[in-house]
Parts: structure tokens; C-alpha cells; sequence
């Protein structure tokens, strides 16, 4: 279940979109992640569900409003090169991702329905691990990623319960 704090220290949760990945990229990502030695992980670990958030943040616990939108037919993303979040709490290795689609399609989410922008800038990526502040820079600029492209015709629907809807863009 995601859970979201705002300024009152009051709990929220909110669903998600995302898309998943290919089974062959995503270990790819996953065995990227394991040859991190254990000393830099942080507490959250490596991420063991490669994928791209579409839009976290919204109210809406089923898919229904989702479905309803006018989505594209497809999405294309095309990988980058691994960069990193820097946080006080550690630093999220992330692999860039290059998708006007993804960029539409999170705009449209947000204008048509009900989200609370807890990254109101989208900056598309893949998350590999979580690291100790300060561990990233040294795998910040890897291009084992960088120019894997694909076009997606299934999103994810991750409601607050972390049920997971499959949604066909070709309905």
C-alpha cells in the first residue's frame, strides 16, 4: 500500500500507473543491482519490480476513471543513461527514461483526474536501488541502458489496496 504525509503529518494513500517492463530489461536491471555491493544499499534496498510510474498520486482506488480517458494506443520509452536522486535520506540510482508519450499521458492523468502532485515536476526513470548518501555518484552516467526502446500497449493500474489491473491501450 503507498502511503503519503502531507504537512499535517496526515496519512494518506494514493494509486498509481505504471508500465512494466520487459521481462529480459528488467533482469537486466535486477542483475545491474546485484553487482552493488551490499555496503551502499540503503535502507530500501534494490528495487526486485523494475518499472516506470506513468502518475503516482491518485484518489482514485479503482481503475474505472482511468479507463474511461481517451489513452494513446501506445507508449514508446526509450532508456538513457543511469543518473541519481540525491536526498538527505540516501541516493535513488535511477535509469533516465525518453518518452513523449509518457510526458502526454502523465499530463492528461493529472488534468483529468483527481491527484495530489507529491512530484508535480515528472522527470521519467526506473529506479534500480536505493543507496547510502553519496554512493550513486560513482554509477551516475552508465550506459548499459541507454538506447533500449520499446513500445508498451498495456499500462498498470496500482490501486491503494496494491491490487494490480492490467489495462489494454487497444480496447
Amino acid at each position: 500500500m503507498i502511503r503519503f504525509k502531507n504537512y499535517l503529518n496526515e496519512e494518506y494513500e494514493f494509486s498509481s500507473t505504471q508500465v512494466k517492463l520487459p521481462i529480459c530489461i528488467a533482469d537486466m536491471i535486477i542483475q545491474f543491482a546485484a553487482s552493488i555491493p551490499d555496503s551502499e544499499i540503503g535502507n530500501d534496498g534494490r528495487d526486485k519490480n523494475p518499472h516506470i510510474t506513468i502518475k503516482y498520486g491518485l484518489h482514485s482506488p479503482c481503475p474505472r476513471q482511468l479507463m474511461a480517458l481517451e489513452l494513446p494506443e501506445s507508449i514508446t520509452v526509450t532508456l538513457g543513461k543511469t543518473s541519481v536522486f540525491e536526498n538527505d535520506t540516501g541516493d535513488v540510482l535511477k535509469i533516465d527514461v525518453i518518452s513523449d508519450d509518457l510526458h502526454k499521458l502523465n499530463a492528461l492523468i493529472a488534468k483529468k483526474l483527481k491527484v495530489t502532485d507529491t512530484f508535480p515536476v515528472y522527470i521519467p526513470h526506473c529506479t534500480i536501488a536505493y543507496l547510502k548518501a553519496g554512493a550513486g555518484k560513482k554509477y551516475s552516467g552508465d550506459d548499459t541502458f541507454e538506447g533500449l526502446t520499446w513500445t508498451f500497449s498495456e499500462i498498470e493500474f496500482s490501486g491503494s489496496d496494491d491490487k494490480l489491473t492490467k489495462i489494454d491501450l487497444k480496447r
